[in-house]
This record gives C-alpha cells, structure tokens and sequence, in this order.
C-alpha cells in the first residue's frame, strides 16, 4: 500500500511558521506569515510525524514494534487467523498474513 497524503497527516509538537504560499497573499496581510498545525511535504520534520501518528495507531490496535526492525510491527491474533505483519518504510506498507480476511480488514482500519 502507498499512503498518498502520508506526510499531512503528522501532528506538530513545536510551532513552526512559514511564509504565505503564492496566490495566498491577498493586499494588506503581505506580511503575515502561516502557523502550522500538521506538517507538510518538504519540511524536516514531516517523515518524523508520519511516522510517531502511524506507531500510535498500530500500537493502539495492539501491535508491537519489534526490536530488530523498528519499521516492522507484529499482531499475534487471537482469532485464529495466525499473526500479521506489517511492514513500513517512508509511506509505503507491506501487510503479510496467512489469511486474506484479516488483512483486508486491517487495511480497512488504516483507510479509516
């Protein structure tokens, strides 16, 4: 899967101000300037975000991080479906499962 608006959906925890965009600027407000409130593409601390906003969502649906790896996380389901294992690199994830079912309806959750 690629999450195509990856980067806009992390949290700022500091204040960061930019300029106006262009076409933004109306007359008479040249010179303020924009507070961010999610990160954006291009800014330093945008993969960052992304990434603490998707750890607190796998973990809070009970997935662990793993040691080794801290882009792979593992759910040992109780179900039955046998564990689920994801896979994050930048804004790409890899779900592997031994059945469809529970993939499916994690990538349900994720589109949520």
């Amino acid at each position: 899967m690629d999450i195509k608006s990856a980067f806009l959906n992390g949290m700022l925890d500091k204040e960061i101000y930019m300029e106006q965009p262009q076409g933004f600027i109306t007359p008479g407000t040249e010179t303020k300037v924009c507070c961010l409130k999610r990160a954006i593409y291009g800014l330093k601390q945008a993969s960052r975000t992304w990434n603490i906003q998707f750890h607190g969502f796998l973990t809070g649906i009970s997935f662990m991080r793993m040691h080794a790896d801290a882009g792979v996380y593992v759910d040992h389901q109780q179900q039955g479906d046998g564990p689920l294992i994801v896979i994050l690199y930048v804004d790409d994830i890899t779900i592997l499962g031994s059945s469809i079912v529970a993939v499916n309806r994690l990538k349900a959750q994720i589109a949520k």
